[in-house]
């Protein structure tokens, strides 16, 4: 058994890049999900992080900080790799066919390509961990939840790319990275809602019965929001337009942070409920437990007193 389950978890990888290959090829008919230089790095990053990275600094130590640093310059290692082999072999997207790529324009694809990688690498690795954990240990681990947020981040980040103004990147690679960096600080503002309530306010301020501070700290969050979206559309890259039309989507924005404020209530009060649950089974547990050693010690009283087992008096 044990000599099949060693060649069995290696067919299972397999199978399961090959499949992901072979849908892609066939349902997402882009050039740049079918190279298979990405794929190759991508592969890269999975095994380096979910069999180096995870076990020797997300282990009992749990350093949070050296792991991050050591993924980063992972992921952004197998990005430059990636670039390289698509310059090589004349892939897409490094290789245009009509002009070389000058240094910015480089840099804007390996930071690309490194986003891409991480938001695929991260979530698998942390779902790799969690299945593992489930299987081995026979235990929930909290990696499971940490790879839904990376994957729902990523996911929103991307569709917010997706949105106007349209600058390309092979055309415009200045604008291009600009509109990455201010979709990020879009995005940074959006999840403070959900955040900041879920991790700050619901517990130092919510729960302790402050609920004029709690409403107040609400109230700051939204202006804040507000000027700074408004300072961000009045920047000098976009146009009169594009202002005007980018400042009139921040009060059809103020209804979407009100669902993520909605969704932040509805994650931190079932996280509570399940810690709440699991805490009462724990104690139901040792309960249940300490009844049972003092039934034993009430129909074995000579447990305690190894001395008197017959019950009579010890002469001295």
């Amino acid at each position: 058994m044990q000599r099949l389950s060693k060649y069995l978890t290696p067919l299972v990888h397999i199978l399961f890049w090959l499949a992901s290959y072979s849908t892609t090829i066939i349902f997402v008919p882009v050039l740049f999900f079918q190279n298979p230089a990405a794929w190759i790095t991508t592969i890269m990053a999975f095994y380096l992080n979910a069999y180096w990275l995870f076990p020797k600094y997300l282990g009992q130590a749990k350093s949070w900080f050296t792991f991050s640093l050591l993924f980063l310059m992972v992921i952004i290692g197998v990005a430059i790799l990636e670039y390289t082999l698509d310059y090589l072999f004349e892939l897409s997207p490094v290789y245009t066919g009509d002009r070389p790529r000058d240094l910015f324009e480089s840099l804007i694809l390996i930071c690309g390509i490194t986003f891409f990688k991480a938001l695929v690498v991260l979530p698998l690795s942390f779902l790799f961990q969690f299945i593992k954990d489930l299987i081995v240990w026979k235990k929930v681990s909290v990696f499971a939840e940490i790879s839904l947020h990376i994957l729902l981040i990523g996911m929103l980040y991307t569709l917010s790319m997706m949105n106007r103004p349209y600058w390309s990147p092979e055309s415009e690679p200045s604008l291009f990275a600009f509109k990455a960096g201010y979709k990020l600080l879009i995005l940074i503002i959006n999840l403070s809602f959900f955040y900041l309530n879920a991790f700050w306010f619901i517990p130092n301020l919510l729960r302790r019965g402050k609920y004029a501070f709690f409403l107040l700290a609400l109230m700051l969050l939204f202006v804040i929001a507000i000027l700074l979206e408004f300072g961000i559309y009045n920047l000098p890259p976009f146009s009169p337009d594009q202002s005007s039309a980018l400042i009139n989507s921040i009060w059809g924005g103020l209804v979407i942070k009100l669902v993520i404020l909605m969704g932040s209530f509805l994650y931190r009060f079932s996280k509570d409920w399940f810690s709440h649950e699991d805490l009462r089974k724990r104690l139901e547990s040792e309960k249940l437990s300490a009844e049972l050693e003092l039934l034993k010690f009430q129909i074995h009283p000579h447990f305690l007193f190894p001395g008197n087992a017959g019950g009579q008096p010890q002469n001295r």
